[in-house]
């Protein structure tokens, strides 16, 4: 919302790139982690997310292009669309990425009330998202 306002309106910055706001917001850069890059293992971004929470960086998720609608019907995620990450935690041995819609609502269901706030299991994370943007 922030950069928004900043911007002068949504439409302005619309197709955005998360990295740059949180830089024009934070003057911090930030590191841009492809989920499909070379070399990018699951366990290896959850541990640079892992360590990013604990050192309390702010992270967004991108998810695949409208071109992967297919990809998301019947998730409540949307494509095309950015996400703050607010964690991530192990839960009965399972790793999980926690996550919120800026729009305040919209997640999977059974996940909680609708207020946009919802955890994803890693593999599912990886699915869905295309990058993390880690600022600081």
């Amino acid at each position: 919302k922030a950069f928004a306002v900043r911007a002068g309106s949504y439409g302005k910055i619309e197709a955005g790139v998360p990295a740059d706001a949180m830089m024009a917001i934070t003057g911090k850069m930030s590191v841009d982690i492809s989920l499909r890059g070379r070399g990018n293992t699951p366990d290896k971004i959850f541990a640079q997310m892992q360590a990013a929470a604990k050192a309390k960086k702010p992270m967004t998720a991108a998810t695949l292009s409208e071109s992967s609608n297919a990809k998301y019907a019947g998730t409540n995620i949307y494509a095309d669309h950015t996400y703050t990450v607010w964690g991530v935690s192990v839960e009965g041995g399972k790793k999980y990425v926690h996550l919120r819609n800026p729009w305040g609502e919209g997640e999977p269901q059974g996940n909680g009330r609708d207020d946009g706030v919802f955890k994803l299991e890693l593999s599912k994370f990886v699915s869905l998202y295309s990058d993390v943007a880690i600022n600081g």
